[in-house]
């Protein structure tokens, strides 16, 4: 079984002051119903498990009548890693040894069903496959008061995005990170804390985490 994890837990108040940046709409749905549209309709992923706010739990019903995979829908927390955390004990009790987890970024809406599909089949040979960019333009480091320290070599920098992919063991790890006081800023990060590699395949330009109103105009 093929799991994906979609997390849409943030308040989103650098989009809107009114609205909730998953659900403002792009045409005719909304990101985050964009979103999950990707994983409902990709062949190899049988189950959807999808985080929100406890205040938004009142589109659960919606939700589930419309995306036939959306399996559950659970309570995010107030960091990141608590979120990943609950959505993944809904489905603890459901893996094996084949299991592959995706985990995505609810306002990530222009996921491509491609880049599921390399990342299902790169798990075939790594622990944890994660999407990146390359980065072409030149890279400076600089102080507190945005005087340029050096320039760096880019060519070992990526911009990391999501789906992100694991195997069975992400739960045991996920397990014994819940509690430590550190700040997670991806799932990936939990794996390179313990040691574990992280492969990384090529990820997507469209592939944009939208932030701003104005990640929209451009894309």
């Amino acid at each position: 079984m093929n799991y994906a994890v979609i997390v849409a837990g943030g308040s989103g108040k650098r989009f809107s002051k009114s609205i909730k940046k998953q659900f403002f709409k792009i045409d005719s749905e909304t990101i985050l119903e964009k979103t999950i549209s990707t994983f409902n309709n990709h062949t190899n992923i049988n189950s959807i498990i999808l985080v929100l706010p406890e205040d938004d739990l009142k589109i659960e019903k919606y939700l589930k009548y419309r995306f036939k995979k959306l399996k559950s829908v659970v309570i995010g927390g107030d960091e990141r890693k608590i979120s990943v955390f609950n959505g993944l004990m809904a489905i603890e009790s459901e893996l094996n040894e084949n299991s592959k987890i995706l985990i995505h970024d609810g306002v990530r809406p222009f996921v491509s069903e491609n880049l599921i599909t390399n990342i299902l089949n790169s798990l075939n040979f790594y622990k944890c496959v994660i999407p990146g960019i390359r980065v072409y333009d030149t890279i400076k480091k600089v102080d507190s008061k945005d005087f340029v320290v050096e320039t760096v070599n880019r060519d070992h920098f990526v911009l990391i995005q999501t789906p992100q992919g694991f195997r069975k063991n992400l739960i045991n790890i996920y397990k014994e990170a819940i509690n430590l006081n550190i700040n997670f800023t991806d799932d990936a990060q939990i794996y390179e804390y313990f040691g574990i590699d992280v492969h990384v395949i090529p990820g997507e330009k469209r592939n944009i985490k939208i932030t701003t109103k104005e990640d929209l105009r451009l894309h």
